[in-house]
């Protein structure tokens, strides 16, 4: 394994064959809030954000789940909608 102790640039892309793991829990960031990240493409069907879930349903829709993958009460304060076929459902 190589391990890079210094700060390093690189200029037109990387291409890796494992896993990108940092050497301690909770330490590091990709990205900043004025360095960021274009775009994120994954393959697995669940992003997991501390303790909560998100997760594709595999049917069109997007399930929220808590650590124990109970649907979690969420609200929407403000949300526009364009060329969209959807359906809000209300939980009675």
């Amino acid at each position: 394994m190589a391990t890079i102790k210094k700060d390093f640039i690189v200029k037109n892309g990387v291409q890796v064959g494992g896993d990108i793991l940092p050497d301690s829990d909770l330490a590091y960031d990709i990205g900043s809030a004025t360095a960021r990240f274009k775009d994120l493409y994954l393959s697995g069907s669940t992003i997991t954000l501390g303790n909560i879930q998100l997760k594709d349903n595999g049917d069109g829709t997007l399930g929220i789940f808590d650590s124990d993958i109970s649907v979690i009460e969420f609200r929407i304060f403000a949300m526009t909608l364009s060329i969209c076929q959807c359906s809000i459902l209300q939980k009675k």
